[in-house]
Parts: structure tokens; C-alpha cells; sequence
């Protein structure tokens, strides 16, 4: 028995609505996570970040920030001249999921050392974002991390 085109030309649009269904339900299964909620007011502070930034890289003792793999931790240490003045915000930045992200104040003790636990975080490549200011000025430092 041989078909006549109508019933090709069926089936074959059959296939396709059927897969264009199938490919939707899937998506829609699918869990979208941005990596930020609010791209547009980020973006807006890009200007001022850099100048962070800028401003952190011209530092005489810049923000060191180490990872000590042995004692799963993060250790920031401060320049000293700034301990006294200092007021911000650690970000621990997961870059695969925004449910990870973690939010710190900035707490150093009296030599200007932090360290933040991470012993319980999971595995793999995060970003140390610190943002902080001292003496009116403001300071910006990254450093991606592997755990």
C-alpha cells in the first residue's frame, strides 16, 4: 500500500508539531538561573566600579586575598592605613548559580586580617568580590578562586 502525498505531507507536519511540542516541554522543565537579577542597575554602576577598581590597583599595600586550600579558607588582609576606616561588602560569587552566592560585611580584626570559611561551599570556581570604602574614597578587588 502506498501512500499519496496528503498523507506524506500529514505526516510529516505531525513530526515536526510534535517535536516542536516536545522541545518546549523540555525547556520549560529546564531551571534558567541568572547571574544577576538586576543586569540594568549593575550596569549602570559599571563607570563607578572601574574607578574602584582603578582605584584599589593604585594602592601602595593593595587588598591581599589568598585561598588556603589546607584550611578551606579565604583570607583577605587590608592595607593597614585603611583598617580604621573601612565599611563594604565580601561577595563570595558562584558564577554557574546565583543561589550559592554568599554576602559578607567587611569585619577585619585589629591588624586588618579577615577570613571567611568555605569549608562548606561547593567545589569549583568562585569569585572574591570585595567592594569597600576608607576615607570617603571607594575600592574595588576580584580574584577568582578554584576550590
Amino acid at each position: 500500500m502506498t501512500l499519496n502525498w496528503g498523507w506524506r505531507v500529514t505526516i510529516v507536519y505531525s513530526l515536526f508539531a510534535l517535536g516542536t511540542l516536545g522541545m518546549v516541554a523540555f525547556t520549560l522543565t529546564q531551571d534558567v538561573d541568572l547571574v544577576r537579577t538586576d543586569y540594568y542597575e549593575y550596569g549602570l554602576k559599571h563607570d563607578e566600579q572601574m574607578r574602584a577598581s582603578v582605584n584599589a590597583s593604585s594602592l601602595a599595600t593593595p587588598l591581599d586575598i589568598r585561598y588556603d586550600a589546607d584550611r578551606s579558607v579565604v583570607r583577605l588582609a587590608f592595607p593597614p592605613d585603611h583598617v580604621a576606616d573601612i565599611k563594604g561588602t565580601i561577595l563570595l560569587y558562584r558564577v554557574s548559580t546565583m543561589k550559592q552566592d554568599r554576602t559578607f560585611e567587611i569585619q577585619p580584626d585589629a591588624s586588618g586580617v579577615q577570613e571567611i570559611d568555605v569549608r562548606n561551599d561547593a567545589k569549583g570556581k568562585w569569585t572574591v568580590m570585595v567592594d569597600w570604602t576608607s576615607h570617603g574614597v571607594a575600592y574595588r578587588s576580584e580574584l577568582p578562586i578554584m576550590e
